[in-house]
């Protein structure tokens, strides 16, 4: 796993081991560079590589129209490489800088020509790893896109994304509005030379990359706080590699709130992932532990489970506190316990009572 800048565990990005190696070949060498041309009448870009360090032959292509890489893996016979389990593709010997072969669904259905012409100066490189191969993937994955306005009641915000990170922009007159708006920005990945050097890494080894995938939106807001709901999908993990969170900021001052604090506390966030922080973990007060499971009303197994855990999720809202209890790797033992403003105050610390106080009062 490749962590932050662009990471699985930053937004990031995730390494997949592809298999198939083939002896050296005549094809192989002579295929080796850049190459610009047509999928049936869809224009592509293409790129071989002879071995590498790894013992690898790679390859990689996509559409300038886009402009997201495809790994190509190579197979035992001569001139044939897999595009995962959806096509193969069959390329004769190049002639004259000029390649051509077809492109088949795995399915039969569809067999297009690929004719593909190798850009000058290419052949003797690194080509996966080249400018001329990755420089338009890179403008493309690391530019800032807005989408449109959205709505939450009469709340207006809209997403804003970058390299498989979906955050939000908060459009509204309340003072601390720039602010939020400032601290989502500064979590979303940059354009900087270390990460378009990983996604370049990725492309020349892997054939191409694969982004965790994060988004955002806001669940509450009002006129003091507005609540974002966070989650990320871990690339290639599966169901299970998913984490959910809230945050709430304080929308006059422009400050996070965070009410781990509260509870006389720090909060953390796993050291391993990346930005943007999708939630806040942190250890319960014993009395508190007490209180909430005996509230959960669990049994058996579940119960067990509330027990040898002390960390739990945390939203707070105008109306009071949800504790998130249990673990994500035991979906069927996640339980939520919602706490009253008037409950929740003998586990507070001054700063708890006062911020609460201010959330919530009519």
């Amino acid at each position: 796993m490749i962590k932050q800048v662009l990471s699985l565990r930053a937004p990031i990005l995730f390494l997949s081991a592809l298999h198939g190696a083939s002896l050296a070949t005549p094809l192989e060498a002579g295929a080796q560079g850049v190459w610009s041309g047509t999928l049936g009448n869809s224009p592509i870009v293409a790129c071989f590589d002879a071995r590498s360090d790894d013992g690898q032959r790679h390859g990689s292509y996509y559409y300038v129209r886009y402009l997201a890489p495809i790994a190509l893996t190579p197979q035992t016979v001569e001139g044939e490489w897999a595009e995962g389990a959806d096509a193969r593709w069959s390329l004769s010997s190049p002639q004259r800088n000029h390649l051509e072969g077809a492109w088949r669904s795995s399915d039969g259905r569809k067999d297009l020509p690929v004719r593909l012409t190798r850009l000058p100066g290419t052949s003797a490189m690194q080509a996966c790893g080249s400018d001329a191969y990755n420089l338009p993937l890179e403008q493309a994955a690391l530019k800032v896109k807005v989408g449109s306005v959205r709505y939450l009641g009469k709340k207006r915000y809209r997403p804003v994304s970058i390299a498989g990170v979906q955050l939000v922009e908060l459009i509204d007159a309340a003072p601390g509005i720039a602010a939020i708006n400032r601290q989502l920005r500064a979590e979303l990945p940059g354009d900087d030379a270390a990460q378009r050097q990983q996604l370049r890494e990725l492309v020349r080894t892997e054939g191409r990359y694969v982004f965790d995938t994060v988004t955002a939106e806001p669940v509450e807001w009002t006129d003091r706080s507005v609540t974002i709901r966070l989650h990320r999908d871990f690339a290639g993990a599966g169901a299970s590699g998913a984490e959910d969170g809230s945050r709430t900021w304080n929308v006059v001052s422009g400050g996070e709130i965070d009410p781990w604090r509260w509870f006389g506390v720090g909060s953390d966030r796993s050291a391993d992932l990346p930005l943007p922080v999708v939630g806040r973990t942190g250890v319960l007060p014993a009395n508190l532990k007490d209180y909430l499971v005996k509230a959960a009303h669990a049994g058996g197994d579940c119960r067990a489970l509330y027990d040898e855990s002390s960390a739990a999720g945390i939203q707070v809202s105008e109306v009071g506190i949800e504790f998130l209890l249990g673990d994500t790797l035991r979906p069927e033992c996640m339980q939520t316990v919602f706490v009253s403003p008037e409950a929740i105050q003998p586990f507070l610390n001054e700063r708890g009572k006062a911020e609460l106080r201010w959330l919530t009062k009519k």
